[in-house]
């Protein structure tokens, strides 16, 4: 970084302006240029244009691949810096893309994935105040010890490693500023085109009406909210008790304030490390514990993580899971929640009539004359391909390159349906975890859980 991280951004020029011109490059140029034009184009083998210069015809293939490789790269490079600079919904979409956007040449994705675990941390004395004025008291007089330097750091707060009486403890504390600032990229999806398509890209589904702002404004307040994510934590704790597979830290709960939080210290792999250097039958385990965690939470407990980045999970060995982060939490009301699962229920069991019945209950419905319920079918058919398969399935380049088509090139529906509430971030979580699950080319009989979590 050439760019020393000591404030969150604030005001017009410092924060507004230079949003909306990130939010211009990575909703308008990654999500259809780069991804639809440049980058695809020239990993099949066709000349295409990069951005205003246009590539000579008699270039070779290779070249024309390396020049759009570093184009990405440079581009992605660039909007890293400023992300990691801004902080707040501008991150938190960047590291969205990093895992979600499929076509960018794997060293541009690489670059983009730094903003899961290597952004810039404030300097120690910048949030060393705050923290005394949260615990209300000097940090000698509360920790045995307390790293100065973070851990780790991420879009609203960073991490430290402390011992608190005698545990080893993770404390999170939230960047100054960081809510107002969330709150400013929050009113720009209402005011500026460009911001809306950043969302749109990232949330894999459009966001420009009221009531679908409402809940994206919501969510990402709550996350701000450090005793609201502690009782999160709690409630996921309370759920797994003592699940050998699914780890949860336990909360310092006498320590906790709206702008810090103490957990439990855990240690475990990060995700690319763990996905580098593990066995596949490692990797194996580690994916249906994920998997099993996403859908009990959702079918069993009636609520759902809906910040699926690489960079909340920690993995060890024998398959067991660490989940870090409960910020991004939305519990379900029971009545649309029995109607999703009704949804499903009606698909393994191929009754076409009650699945109409709880599609329109979900209110996926938006104009019914042109809504097509063939295409609907299909579609539900396609995301519950890993429970209805024969035996093993796996998650491959291919499933999900086919998830693309259904849901973006080709999606018959999209603008005859409404997206329920509920569905925003859930459409996060599914495209989250299919994307990592496919990067640990993961094979397992992830029907059984499915099915016990369902019925």
């Amino acid at each position: 970084m050439d760019k020393m991280f000591s404030s969150v951004a604030q005001g017009f020029r410092k924060r507004t302006l230079v949003t909306a011109k990130l939010s211009a490059t990575l909703g308008v140029g990654v999500a259809k240029s780069i991804i639809k034009h440049k980058t695809q184009g020239a990993f099949s083998g066709k000349a295409v244009d990069l951005a205003d210069d246009v590539l000579s015809a008699d270039l070779s293939v290779i070249e024309n691949r390396e020049r759009l490789t570093k184009d990405a790269v440079d581009m992605a490079l660039k909007l890293f810096e400023d992300m990691d600079q801004l902080k707040g919904l501008v991150m938190k979409f960047g590291q969205m893309a990093s895992y979600m956007t499929t076509q960018l040449p794997p060293e541009a994705q690489r670059v983009m994935a730094k903003l899961q675990a290597e952004a810039s941390a404030l300097p120690f004395y910048e949030i060393k105040s705050l923290l005394v004025k949260e615990l209300g008291r000097p940090l000698e007089d509360v920790f045995e010890s307390f790293e100065s330097e973070a851990m780790a750091a991420a879009s609203i707060g960073q991490v430290h490693r402390a011992v608190y009486k005698g545990r080893s403890v993770a404390v999170k504390v939230q960047y100054p500023g960081v809510k107002e600032a969330i709150s400013s990229d929050l009113s720009l999806i209402d005011k500026f085109v460009p911001m809306a398509a950043m969302a749109t890209s990232v949330m894999g589904m459009s966001v420009d009406n009221k009531a679908l702002f409402k809940e994206l404004h919501d969510r990402i307040i709550e996350e701000c909210d450090y005793k609201r994510e502690a009782k999160n934590q709690q409630y996921a704790l309370s759920c797994w008790p003592s699940d050998n597979k699914i780890i949860i830290p336990d909360v310092v709960e006498e320590l906790c304030s709206g702008n810090v939080l103490v957990t439990e210290f855990m240690e475990g792999k990060g995700f690319y490390e763990f996905r580098d250097s593990a066995s596949q039958e490692a990797k194996n385990r580690a994916a249906e514990t994920l998997f099993r965690m996403s859908y009990e939470s959702i079918f069993k407990f009636g609520f759902f993580n809906g910040d699926p980045h690489p960079g909340n999970y920690l993995f060890r060995e024998d398959g067991e899971v660490v989940f870090l982060d409960f910020g991004c939490v939305r519990y379900f009301e029971s009545e649309f929640l029995e109607s999703w699962r009704g949804a499903v229920k009606a698909v393994l069991a191929g009754d076409k009539g009650k699945f109409k019945v709880f599609i329109r209950e979900m209110g996926f419905v938006g104009n019914e004359a042109k809504f097509d319920w063939e295409y609907q079918w299909d579609l539900y058919g396609f995301i519950l391909a890993p429970i209805t398969s024969e035996g093993p399935f796996t998650y491959t380049k291919e499933y999900k390159e086919e998830g693309n088509r259904f849901f973006i090139y080709e999606n018959k529906n999209k603008k005859s349906m409404n997206l329920p509430k509920p569905f925003l971030l859930v459409n996060r979580l599914q495209w989250g975890l299919k994307t990592i699950l496919v990067d640990l080319q993961a094979t397992g009989d992830f029907s059984t859980s499915f099915r016990n979590a369902l019925y």
